[in-house]
């Protein structure tokens, strides 16, 4: 990586934007810590001062452009000052406003780690030039490929095999290659985001996103990178010939379509068709032979529910999938995967399968993991146990914002915050991915979460930053006026 001087890290910062966290008891010592912002001179850095403790009752915290800071800190201001609810987000003004009636108690988080079909061209392209965590990832996954005499999984997203109509190359989506960059991704991430000092009570993989919660539970990352790379490589050379089932699949995703409608329908094709994942109140997926899903996809347009075919050949979480998912079943077993840590402590993995943790012994973790592949995907009971558990914060640790969304649909209504970490791929005008995190933490900030500002700015400026040690979660104060001038804010 280039070596930045402090005028290009100023220019790339403005260009960024800034994050300001402001917290305090109430809504009246909130608007007067505002009223002092606003009172320093406009043609100076604003001063304030960050904390990594648990914010207060009353919390603001603003995403936006450095020129454009003062007049959000305005509008904030205003909507702060006649607030009547909980939670308020103008997220296209970077807005985030917390209001609590009581000193909050510490959330509980879980990390959310996507599938097959988040994945997309120019993926984290910021982040991998700009931070070594994700370059270190996809280069390490590539070296196991490249010993192993095949192609680079990264040039699947970063040039080489894009199609001529810039459509996404079908190996991005493949078992081979799409699935373990795919894999790769979630953990480089997962690295990222506890380099933040932001922390999971739990993990839950959605599909294939399962094999990147239990490695970062398992193995913990960096120190293992070389050897989780080269297990992925083995682990996408055992699935070559996985996409030739002896009768064409396919898989579909169906939206305003009724549920008992929807049961009725799959019966109509007794082994042939099967609802392979729950993902929300209005989303399932169905998967099994082409003709069938062809079929059934006419019925539901005709009926007035929405389609969408999935760039998928095989009929995954079906019992269609079952010769194919026992050679998954041997990778486990003799790779020895299970959640638990291999040192130190992990938050327990949910299985999609179960709702419940996935078992820490290695057989019995295999057989549940194994069980998945034929079996449908219950993403929406795994986020309403989760909820029931306490957990109420869901943060999409991914390249888009597809779990977001589902689970706002499960838990509508309900007080709780879904965010993703780089926000939804297909977002005309969507923040970068160092902006993107900055709104993360923005919201996390707002909902009760605490958030080390130092940190981010480190991220922003290119820096080295370690894991969060358990000896390093006290609290502290910094003078952010007192950081050079290029870091005077938080930088995003």
């Amino acid at each position: 990586m280039a070596e930045r001087t402090p005028g290009q890290a100023d220019a790339a910062g403005s260009q960024r934007g800034l994050t300001l966290l402001l917290s305090a008891p109430d809504r009246a010592a909130l608007l007067q810590q505002i009223d002092s912002l606003l009172a320093q001179p406009a043609d100076q850095p604003l001063r304030a001062v960050a904390s990594n403790a648990l914010p207060h009752a009353a919390r603001l915290a603003i995403a936006a452009p450095q020129p454009e800071l003062r007049a959000r800190l305005e509008v904030a201001r205003v909507r702060l000052a006649s607030l009547t609810r909980a939670r308020l987000t103008l997220r296209n003004s970077g807005i985030y406003l917390g209001l609590d009636a009581a000193p909050l108690t510490p959330r509980r988080i879980a990390f959310l780690f996507p599938g097959q079909g988040s994945q997309h061209v120019g993926m984290l392209h910021e982040l991998y030039q700009h931070t070594r965590t994700v370059r270190a990832w996809l280069e390490a996954l590539d070296a196991a490929y490249v010993q192993a005499g095949r192609p680079r999984p990264s040039a699947l997203i970063y040039g080489g095999e894009q199609q001529p109509d810039s459509q996404p190359p079908a190996a991005l989506f493949s078992m081979e290659r799409g699935a373990q960059l795919s894999t790769a991704i979630g953990l480089a991430l997962y690295d990222q985001i506890t380099q933040l000092g932001i922390r999971a009570d739990a993990l839950v993989g959605h599909s294939i996103g399962e094999h990147a919660a239990v490695l970062a539970a398992h193995a913990g990352g960096a120190d293992d990178r070389a050897t989780i790379c080269a297990e992925l490589c083995r682990l996408g050379q055992a699935s070559v010939g996985m996409e030739d089932p002896p009768v064409p699949e396919a898989m579909a995703a169906v939206s305003a379509f009724d549920r008992a409608a929807l049961d009725e329908l799959v019966g109509r094709f007794p082994q042939r068709l099967f609802v392979a994942m729950d993902n929300c109140p209005h989303q399932q997926v169905l998967a099994g032979e082409a003709a069938a899903v062809t079929a059934a996809m006419q019925a539901i347009a005709a009926a007035g529910g929405i389609c969408a075919p999935l760039p998928f050949v095989r009929a995954y979480h079906t019992p269609l999938f079952g010769n194919r998912a026992a050679k998954m079943a041997e990778w486990y077993h003799a790779s020895g995967l299970t959640p638990a840590p291999r040192r130190g402590s992990a938050p327990p993995v949910y299985s999609c399968l179960t709702g419940r943790p996935i078992p820490t012994l290695p057989a019995a973790a295999a057989q549940v993991m194994a069980q998945q592949w034929v079996a449908p995907v219950n993403f929406r009971t795994t986020v309403e146990q989760l909820y029931a558990a306490g957990i109420d914060t869901f943060v999409e640790v991914g390249p888009d914002a597809k779990l977001t969304a589902f689970v706002e649909d499960i838990l509508r209504g309900r007080p709780h915050l879904a965010v993703s970490m780089l926000g939804a791929a297909t977002q005309a005008g969507a923040p970068r991915n160092l902006a993107q995190i900055g709104h993360m933490l923005a919201a996390l900030y707002a909902h009760g979460v605490k958030v080390d500002s130092a940190r981010y700015a480190a991220l922003v400026a290119g820096e080295e930053i370690g894991r969060l040690g358990d000896d390093e979660i006290g609290d502290w104060r910094l003078e952010i006026g007192a950081l050079p001038r290029w870091l005077s804010l938080i930088h995003i």
